[in-house]
């Protein structure tokens, strides 16, 4: 399967709280996580 790529904001803390339960779901899945930015280089939007 693909893999995803996972936008997120380092401060959040939703993310601190969800991010066990996502890495399981993601793994039962068979599916990969891309942190955002990891492809090289840093994203910007552009405007």
């Amino acid at each position: 399967m693909s893999n995803v790529e996972y936008f997120y904001a380092a401060h959040s803390a939703y993310v601190y709280l969800g991010s066990a339960k996502f890495m399981e779901i993601m793994a039962s899945a068979g599916r990969g996580i891309i942190p955002f930015g990891s492809r090289g280089g840093v994203h910007y939007a552009e405007s």
